[in-house]
């Protein structure tokens, strides 16, 4: 026999009641309510201080859930309990006011319309650290005050892409060109949620060899590949790379001192549109 259980909340400016609904309350169900209960007597009740510090981050996710759907102007509805204990569990161990937002979105989508996408995007915040938001930002160029202005103006990182590297993922320049214009085209390149990290140019003379005369990388998602931050959220399919071959046409047409290389880039996949989006408040884009 199965039964349907809810649990609802309501966050006020002093206090959370929780309401249980269902034929029957599991131990996981017990113990959330003991945990997101009425706190105006918490301070004499609760001794013990990791508890206290979990309590209270709980808390503060559900008081940005109840701000942000007043921001969006949406209604907040009841959670099935497991995911409501889970997500509990997680944000309590937050305490970084932008990872509190990303959780706070995540419920609020959970509540304005149920996924099974939204335990997939559970997983994957509870495996992010700051720094995997940080780096979210950086290709966002994005902050966590405009994120969600950011992730509502219908980004399509990929289809800009593809405009700019052509079918063929092949740019070709014309004679004369240099190294800075180069670089300057790969500037126009950058929008919200597409940047370009790196450029490499080399020479090839007549006897087939070649020399790099050119090299440049962004510094700081540099950084975030050394310290895997980067793989991270291309393993969970958030954040994608792609490479395009790049020439310059030779004066000559034995194509002598002919000069080709490679530009990589990284953008925000179709999945890190709709995770963020979720995780903005909107359940989709």
């Amino acid at each position: 026999m199965t039964t349907n259980n809810e649990i609802e909340l309501s966050a006020g400016e002093g206090n959370v009641a929780v309401k249980l609904r269902g034929s029957s309350v599991d131990r996981l169900t017990a113990s959330l309510a003991d945990l997101i209960a009425p706190f105006s007597e918490m301070a004499g009740a609760v001794a013990d201080q990791v508890r206290l510090y979990r309590e209270q981050n709980a808390l503060r996710g559900l008081a940005a859930a109840r701000d942000l759907a007043k921001t969006l102007n949406l209604e907040i509805k009841p959670v099935a309990p497991k995911f409501l204990v889970k997500w509990t569990e997680a944000v309590s161990l937050e305490e970084t006011d932008g990872f509190q937002k990303l959780w706070a979105g995540l419920l609020l989508s959970e509540s304005t319309s149920s996924s099974p996408a939204h335990v997939l995007y559970h997983r994957i915040l509870t495996e992010m650290t700051v720094r995997h938001v940080e780096l979210l930002l950086y290709v966002l160029e994005a902050d966590h005050n405009n994120l969600s202005i950011t992730i509502f103006s219908k980004l399509n990182p990929i289809e800009k892409l593809r405009r700019w590297m052509g079918e063929s993922y092949y740019r070709n320049y014309p004679t004369g060109t240099v190294p800075s214009d180069i670089m300057n085209d790969v500037k126009n390149l950058r929008s919200a949620g597409c940047i370009a990290y790196e450029l490499v140019l080399e020479k090839k003379d007549k006897a087939g060899e070649k020399t790099e005369i050119f090299k440049w990388k962004d510094s700081v998602v540099d950084e975030f590949q050394r310290d895997y931050t980067y793989k991270l959220l291309e393993m969970a399919g958030i954040l994608e790379s792609s490479s395009v071959y790049v020439s310059i046409d030779s004066e000559k047409v034995e194509y002598s001192n002919s000069v080709s290389g490679f530009l990589r880039s990284i953008y925000i996949s179709s999945l890190g549109l709709d995770f963020l989006s979720a995780c903005a408040g909107k359940a989709k884009l």
